[in-house]
């Protein structure tokens, strides 16, 4: 049996997105720059472009991700603006209810006829988060994964299922509804290291 591994490409939606040095070619973390790298990549036959996600970033000289283009609002307008490679957003399960990402990727997936997928990041870096008040201190690593676990079910039931009922440790649905639902189910993937992450 044979497998087809993609290859895709990291897009720099960040600030000096590929490399974490201060001599690093500049890479302004604009919409722009994104879209030319996407379109390269689609020319030279990329199965696929991911954009991190990124909300505070670095504040020190090189501002590294300091300045970023918000993943899910760039996945839309790149799919506008190719026409084989799939974009793949980047989504944090502490940032965006389910119910409400079910429906904005389900979206993504229209506009892109199926060609959308879901990189899913459990929270990362608390510096990241807790100025912005998006942090949860009462939950341990693994437990930010027994949140992406219910996260994801939901998820998924909102684009397989007419109404969704869900009673778990961290969310609720009664009657859930989510119509146009994707044609067929967007790639996920996550990127989590620790045994706990691997397991999700």
């Amino acid at each position: 049996m044979t497998r087809k591994i993609e290859a895709g490409v990291f897009i720099p939606t960040v600030r000096s997105g590929w490399i974490h040095s201060a001599n690093t070619p500049w890479s302004p973390g604009s919409y722009r720059h994104a879209l030319e790298v996407t379109r390269l990549a689609e020319y030279l036959g990329f199965d696929f472009v991911l954009s991190p996600q990124n909300w505070r970033g670095a504040q020190g000289p090189t501002r590294f991700w300091g300045d970023t283009v918000e993943s899910i609002a760039a996945t839309g307008a790149l799919l506008q603006a190719t026409q084989r490679s799939n974009v793949w957003c980047t989504t944090h399960t502490n940032v965006h209810h389910p119910a409400a990402i079910a429906k904005i990727v389900a979206s993504l997936a229209e506009i892109g006829e199926g060609r959308v997928g879901m990189n899913i990041v459990t929270g990362g870096h608390q510096a990241s988060f807790a100025p912005l008040g998006l942090w949860d201190d009462t939950l341990s690593h693994d437990e930010r994964y027994d949140v992406a676990d219910e996260w994801i079910e939901v998820v998924k039931r909102f684009w397989t299922e007419e109404r969704v009922n869900f009673e778990g440790r961290f969310y609720t649905m009664d009657d859930g509804i989510l119509r146009p639902r994707p044609a067929r189910m967007p790639t996920l993937e996550t990127a989590g290291a620790s045994p706990r992450g691997q397991r999700f």
